[in-house]
């Protein structure tokens, strides 16, 4: 097996979270990339979802002119956004594509991009921009992938932002998120990433002189990958796993360097590839679980989410509401993706959460101790950190519902939603992976009660309240929740044995492909550390199963046990 090789990709976001584009390989250019796709040779995402907001505008068309796929008229959409100095550096970072500083006063043009397959990047529409910075451009609708890119005069690419599918309907106004560092990096990840998944590595990315004012038709449908996946349906995990934290980090390696970018450029490579490894993890969790997702109806539920995402981040800029807001109704929307598209089990989502967390940390700490120059200082927390946000927010939920689908009374449910709340917070504010560790502590500590790994449910945990107070019932509850808690006692070690195969995995090549998971398979060790979590679940089950309840309280034994396992089997940080 091949060590992850570093790719490059964009970054991206506004004001504290991120947006993801479709696939493709390299960073933008400063001036000589190369030509777009004339044709769509049915490559590009299809559009399943309206993006943004609409209005009741009547249907409008235009000649197209780009590519042989042009047809005579075009229904459009209007895009809208705003190109901003925002970023966390104070030196410019346009040359490498990153914006930043200077971007406004910079750029004299947008257009509109469609992402395809092999990570070329296809020109549909431009359009000037104010001297405030403000767009607004004419798209075809039925794309559905599509990035938005600031020009400079030359046409060289200032920064970016994942607006994603125009939609279907002819004559809405699509609002675009605000161009900043991290919409940039997003953008240039999600590419990166969409390219890897593919298997290919497509280097072509437009600059104005390739595009054409007069929109040109959206490209058709795309190309399968071994796994299954695409842009459209990594397009989330790059918004969510790509956060203000990460972009500092890859924006003060940028800063520091103050040349072509080579070295930014396999950061962003080194991000895809683990974003693609814990997109691959999820998928196995549920494969192992006997579940297979549909991959349209989740690229169709991303869609809209990052069409509510990206109004969202336009609604910060202009102080209509706050970033905490929006990255928790991502996280929502994240969550609600897996579940439309067959994840049903609140648990089992929570067991995809973790692997997916665990696999990208593996991936990522792999490619950056592989190669010297990509030591970057606080890149390997900050990635740990975004996905234990995330996974916090998924596993406290989860928690939640499994006790009230227990028959929990209301008092407990209430605490079980404070502490879970708390959980996050906790998560939030860890500024190292103790904090993590404790965070989690704290956390089964208050479902099982006590201050430590072995206190049970008679210390006062809120767990207790699922059953009723018997003197042979509070003992079986107490023996379970122990016996969880042991359990969780060899979960590390596990977990470090089987994700050090993981490190070894070059997704971008999929070799060793276990067939049963996506049309041509996933790598094996992919979903190793997917069976250590799902086995450590079904030990704390049958320890449940196994205990002297009563057929009264069994149930209420059983949701303690399996809300117990996933706060233990929670934040568990690879090597």
């Amino acid at each position: 097996m091949k060590k992850l090789s570093s790719r490059w990709s964009v970054v991206a976001l506004v004001v504290g979270s991120s947006l993801v584009a479709c696939s493709g390989a390299d960073a933008p250019t400063t001036g000589g990339a190369a030509r777009p796709s004339p044709g769509g040779n049915g490559d590009s995402p299809a559009a399943s979802s309206p993006s943004a907001s609409t209005t009741g505008t009547p249907a409008s068309a235009a000649t197209t002119g780009v590519g042989p796929l042009a047809s005579a008229q075009v229904a459009l959409a209007t895009v809208t956004g705003t190109i901003t100095n925002q970023g966390p550096s104070t030196v410019p970072l346009g040359s490498v594509g990153l914006a930043g500083q200077g971007t406004v006063s910079a750029a004299t043009s947008v257009q509109l991009a469609a992402l395809l397959p092999g990570g070329t990047l296809q020109a549909l529409a431009q359009a000037a921009v104010t001297a405030g910075g403000t767009f607004s451009l004419q798209a075809p609708i039925n794309a559905g992938l599509t990035i938005v890119q600031a020009l400079d005069a030359s046409g060289s690419v200032l920064g970016s932002v994942v607006l994603g599918s125009t939609g279907s309907t002819a004559g809405a106004t699509l609002v675009a998120a605000p161009i900043t560092t991290q919409t940039s990096l997003q953008s240039q990840v999600l590419t990166s990433a969409a390219t890897c998944a593919l298997g290919s590595g497509g280097n072509s990315e437009p600059t104005g002189s390739d595009a054409s004012a007069t929109p040109a038709a959206a490209p058709a449908a795309p190309a399968t990958s071994p796994s299954g996946l695409s842009g459209a349906t990594l397009a989330l995990d790059v918004t969510t796993l790509v956060d203000a934290q990460v972009t500092a980090a890859v924006a003060a390696a940028a800063a520091l360097q103050g040349d072509s970018g080579a070295g930014v450029s396999a950061l962003v490579q080194a991000l895809s590839a683990a974003v693609v490894t814990g997109a691959e993890a999820r998928l196995t969790v549920f494969a192992q679980a006997g579940v297979t997702l549909n991959l349209d109806v989740f690229a169709s539920a991303q869609a809209t989410a990052l069409a509510n995402f990206n109004a969202g981040l336009a609604g910060v800029l202009t102080g209509q509401t706050n970033i905490a807001t929006v990255m928790a109704q991502l996280a929502a929307s994240l969550d609600a993706a897996v579940q439309a598209s067959g994840g049903v089990s609140i648990g089992t989502r929570a067991q995809a959460q973790a692997a997916v967390s665990l696999d990208f940390s593996a991936s990522l700490n792999a490619s950056l101790a592989a190669n010297a120059a990509l030591d970057v200082n606080d890149l390997a927390f900050a990635a740990i950190h975004a996905a234990a946000q995330l996974e916090a927010t998924i596993v406290g939920n989860a928690v939640v519902q499994v006790i009230t689908a227990a028959g929990a009374p209301q008092a407990t449910i209430s605490a079980a939603t404070s502490a879970s709340a708390q959980f996050a917070a906790n998560v939030t504010a860890a500024t190292n992976v103790q904090a993590l560790t404790s965070a989690r502590a704290t956390f089964a500590a208050a479902l099982g009660g006590g201050g430590s790994a072995s206190a049970s449910a008679g210390g006062g945990g809120l767990l207790g309240g699922l059953v009723t107070a018997t003197g042979n019932v509070t003992a079986s509850l107490q023996g379970v929740i122990d016996d969880v808690v042991n359990l969780a006692g060899n979960l590390d070690g596990d977990l470090t044995a089987k994700l050090s195969a993981v490190a070894d995995v070059n997704v971008c090549v999929n070799i060793d492909a276990q067939a049963s998971v996506g049309p041509n398979g996933i790598d094996v060790n992919v979903g190793a550390a997917a069976e250590v979590i799902a086995q450590f679940v079904a030990n704390a089950a049958a320890s449940a199963q196994s205990a002297d309840a009563g057929a009264g309280a069994q149930v209420g034994v059983g949701a303690a046990a399996q809300a117990m396992a996933l706060a233990e089997l929670s934040l568990r940080v690879a090597p």
